[in-house]
């Protein structure tokens, strides 16, 4: 098949995809994601635990987190939300900062929720990345937060409408 105009085939290095089914109902997972009340408490991978974070839900929004690791100290990531379709899906760019406050490579994260009855299908796609390890190292880090996000819907009844 033959890309058509303004559309690429990526290759495997170039993006990542990862699928999920949580039980929840998808405006509560989109919820998880778009309040920040919520999003801090489970958006970090093992090991680390969200330090800062400012969160501007809407087009042209600043996403920029602290993630803080007692081995790796603190790492930033940086962004700007591109689209955004309440309760389908959302996009934003998003890199690792530097110490100028610039992103040094940045990928264009995806994120759509499509409901199944009770339960809530995310598919995360992210790309392009420069290196099958820089892909590889996410997919790693995405697998962690999601699984952080599927306890965190569990722990605190968020689903039951119980959230603290």
């Amino acid at each position: 098949m033959t890309p058509s105009a303004g559309h690429s085939e990526a290759t495997p290095t170039d993006e990542l995809v990862i699928e999920r089914v949580f039980d929840a109902p998808r405006a509560l997972v989109f919820k998880m994601w778009s309040d920040p009340e919520h999003f801090q408490r489970w958006a970090a991978p093992a090991g680390f635990e969200v330090t800062h974070l400012e969160m501007e839900f809407r087009v042209g929004g600043i996403y920029r987190v602290c993630l803080h690791s007692p081995d790796a100290g603190d790492v930033w990531i940086k962004g700007y939300y591109q689209e955004i379709a309440e309760p389908e899906s959302f996009s934003l760019t998003t890199g690792w900062e530097n110490d100028d406050g610039n992103v040094d490579h940045e990928t264009l994260l995806t994120v759509t929720l499509e409901d199944i009855g009770d339960r809530t299908k995310l598919t995360l796609r992210q790309g392009k990345f420069d290196s099958a390890e820089a892909r590889d190292g996410s997919t790693g880090g995405w697998n962690e937060v999601l699984e952080s996000l599927a306890r965190y819907l569990v722990n605190e009844n968020v689903s039951s409408g119980e959230s603290r």
